[in-house]
């Protein structure tokens, strides 16, 4: 299952698995059919090439004949990658590829895009099929694995209009979570706006599973524990006053990774690993550079794509540049710097920008300047870390930045080291005077929680070549506890001179109404495991893990090693959190998470007048819960509102919000206000209606219900309006839609 990768090729396996979809980020190694190899210093040869494989794959409009350039190196902690953007006065398209020209990012940005709220006319399922087609042309290298579409989101419906795909990797009929592939689709033009994959080639992954689910269930169980902790919700009612308190009981898992290896059975605690050699073995460098590629000799040198007159330009561009190890030379070659021995270059991105440049030359020319910019690190989970800008073209140094240990010492300001009478123990003891002499009461229901050191006053050399702070004060925390369970809402924090033994600091919270739920009254942390392994997000999956390792002292010298394993895990969960009280999984307010996902495809609609106008606010994901709309039931002012924010109409409802159903008129009242005719509307004598039931308006209501009537929000059933008759769900979402459908929506 394992599979070594050359440093250049591992680095980028790390960024890629902790942030999906970031940008910059190659994340693909070379396969066995590779055209071009692996490299982290970028040659015009190379840019010509790339640009010849990437070019054919997009469609550019003619009027962007502007073309730009980056490049990062494989260095740190993604593998290396161009970024291409070919832009005109319109709009711009950029893409982002390996160094094998496959794409694994893709943008469009339209300058002149109108923001506008838009539902959309065109369900998801329609545009599927477009996002397939670009997979296929756009990334081929892609088409070939199991991708599975895992859900489908709408944009903002204001600017983005889009609807976004997101496929999960299968190998093996297994999830690989880690690995995903996302495009978006523009629902007004059906284009492609965004395309973006995080996926990881060249691993193996063994189809063998020996454990099942209930036995890792049984062995998580053995491993995990469940933590027992107060919650504070606070509600209030309509008018803002406070109604209650409530601490009530949570689990929450005591580890924050577990898995179970699906053939051994072994329990995982861990994931990346660092080990530290003391042999001195150093590691690669980089990879290997296809001489036929380094002169320019590929197969397709002389067919295919041609490059632009603007594309040519920034190949003598590049051609002009320092290396990168010329670059990092400015920094490592610099005695003034603060820069560890043990330092190494992480990564380095060669790119255009204006800071630290001056945007006209001598002559009043537009300079195009490009930087290297570096990024160090020591060794180590948590090493230290060092950025520097240097000028591409001539090697000056132009910004830099170090993360030093942080030391305060009296000695550098000639301080007299005062004499510390006080230890932590006396400390605690004069903070707990302290709360007893002034809350008394409150003082029976704390316990020292922690407490942390502050403006240390010099640093004392250890045996074993360690120092440690000595400290001229101290912040001590008391917490609140009911039933021996914390709960850390309520606390008193007191500051303490270890000099002089007085309070340099107090404060404290407390809520006297609070209403605790009793640990007595809790499932207990077997029903909760259950609970937190039944939902959906845990099962067999995939991972991809990293080890590293590296040589203490010796620069450049991380090795890195990927691999695959399979495992169960609670790998995508829809909470962490279970009520205490009935063992269900609720949010982190407490409030229980329904079962019943939201579907967007309704059962009772079919034969709805209302039918397409309640699929379209369903596909930009507004409606309840479960399969069915119910179209016909009342509405409350409080839901009503909510719609409205949800297309961007934000009038003044502080009195329409309510639980309370709302009538035809008050939405119509709302919405009219909103547009800003409700003073016309007021006008006396000046408007007529027809309505069979215009006998039933109160005069401060006829004027609404004319402008409703002209502007075509809201219809009667013929011959009446029925203003004082309660507003459906149906009818809402129609009064929403025509609202848009209007324009006056900022």
């Amino acid at each position: 299952m394992k599979k070594s990768l050359s440093l250049i090729l591992v680095l980028g396996l790390m960024l890629s698995l902790l942030t999906p979809f970031v940008s910059g980020a190659a994340i693909m190694p070379l396969t066995e059919d590779a055209a071009v190899s692996n490299y982290d210093e970028p040659t015009p040869e190379m840019m010509e090439e790339m640009i010849k494989r990437v070019r054919p794959m997009i469609e550019v409009p003619e009027e962007y004949e502007e073309f730009s350039w980056d490049f990062r190196s494989g260095y740190g902690y993604s593998s290396p990658s161009w970024y291409f953007t070919w832009y005109g006065d319109k709009g711009e398209i950029s893409v982002e590829c390996d160094t094998d020209g496959r794409i694994f990012s893709y943008q469009t940005y339209d300058y002149n895009k109108e923001r506008k709220t838009v539902l959309p006319e065109v369900s998801p399922e329609k545009l599927m099929p477009l996002a397939l087609e670009f997979l296929e042309k756009t990334a081929p290298h892609l088409s070939k694995l199991d991708l599975r579409l895992e859900s489908t989101s709408t944009g903002s419906i204001f600017y983005n209009h889009t609807y976004t795909y997101y496929f999960i990797r299968y190998e093996n009929n297994i999830p690989v979570p880690e690995n995903a592939v996302s495009i978006s689709i523009n629902y007004i033009t059906e284009k492609v706006d965004s395309f973006s994959s995080n996926i990881v080639l060249g691993l193996d992954f063994e189809a063998d599973v020996e454990i099942d689910e209930n036995k890792a269930k049984e062995l998580l169980g053995g491993t995990q524990k469940m933590d027992l902790s107060y919650r504070l919700k606070t509600e209030y009612d309509e008018d803002g006053n406070l109604v209650e308190r409530l601490a009530y009981l949570v689990y929450t898992p005591a580890l924050s990774y577990v898995s179970v290896d699906a053939q051994s059975g072994k329990v995982y605690t861990e994931r990346t690993k660092w080990e530290a050699l003391k042999a001195p073995t150093y590691g690669t460098n980089g990879g290997i550079l296809m001489d036929s590629v380094a002169k320019g000799e590929s197969a397709d040198a002389e067919e295919g794509y041609r490059l632009s007159e603007k594309e040519l330009e920034q190949l003598a561009v590049l051609e002009s540049l320092i290396t990168k190890d010329e670059a990092s030379k400015v920094i490592f070659g610099d005695k003034d710097l603060y820069i560890p021995e043990n330092a190494y270059l992480s990564d380095a991105r060669l790119s255009k920008r204006s800071y630290g440049v001056k945007p006209l030359g001598e002559n009043g020319e537009k300079q195009e300047k490009y930087t290297w910019n570096l990024y160090f690190l020591t060794p180590g989970e948590t090493g230290l870390g060092i950025n520097a800008v240097v000028d591409a073209h001539d090697g000056t140094l132009l910004t830099y930045g170090a993360d030093l240990p942080y030391a305060y010492h009296y000695e550098q300001y000639g301080l007299e080291l005062p004499e510390l009478k006080f230890d932590d123990a006396k400390a605690e003891k004069i903070a707990a005077d302290f709360i007893k002499k002034h809350q008394p009461e409150k003082f029976k229901n704390v316990v020292r929680s922690s407490s942390y050191g502050f403006a240390p006053m010099k640093y004392v050399e250890n045996s074993d070549g360690t120092s440690t702070p000595v400290y001229r004060a101290s912040r001590l925390s008391f917490v609140r506890q009911n039933e021996g369970i914390d709960f850390t809402y309520n606390y008193f924090n007191i500051g303490v001179d270890y000099a002089t033994g007085k309070i340099t600091s107090y404060s404290y919270t407390w809520y006297d109404d609070v209403i605790f739920e009793s640990p007595k009254d809790a499932v207990g942390e077997k029903k909760a495991l259950a609970s937190l392994y039944a939902q959906d997000g845990f099962g067999l999956n995939y991972e991809i893990n990293k080890n590293y390792t590296y040589v203490e002292g010796v620069l450049n010298s991380v090795n890195y090693e990927t691999y695959t394993r399979a495992v169960y895990s609670l790998y995508s969960p829809v909470t962490t959190t279970i009520r205490a009280i009935d063992g269900t999984i609720c949010n982190y307010n407490g409030e229980a998470i329904a079962e019943d996902k939201f579907t967007g495809v309704y059962t009772d609609i079919e034969n709805h007048w209302a039918k397409e106008t309640i699929r379209k606010f369903a596909w930009i994901g507004y409606g309840p819960e479960g399969d069915k709309f119910f179209p016909n039931d009342s509405i409350s002012g409080k839901d009503f509102v909510s719609l409205l924010e949800t297309v961007r109409i934000y009038g003044d409802s502080s009195e329409t919000a309510t639980s309370e159903n709302l009538t035809r008129m008050t939405a119509v009242k709302l919405i009219i206000d909103y547009l800003g005719y409700g003073k016309i509307a007021k006008l006396e004598n000046v408007f007529i209606t027809d309505f069979a039931d215009n006998a039933d308006f109160t005069p401060d209501d006829i004027g609404y219900a004319a402008i409703a009537r002209g502007f075509g929000l809201i219809e009667g059933d013929g011959e009446n309006f029925r203003p004082y008759d309660t507003l459906t769900r149906a009818e809402a979402l129609t009064i929403a839609e025509n609202t848009i459908v209007l324009g006056l929506i900022d």
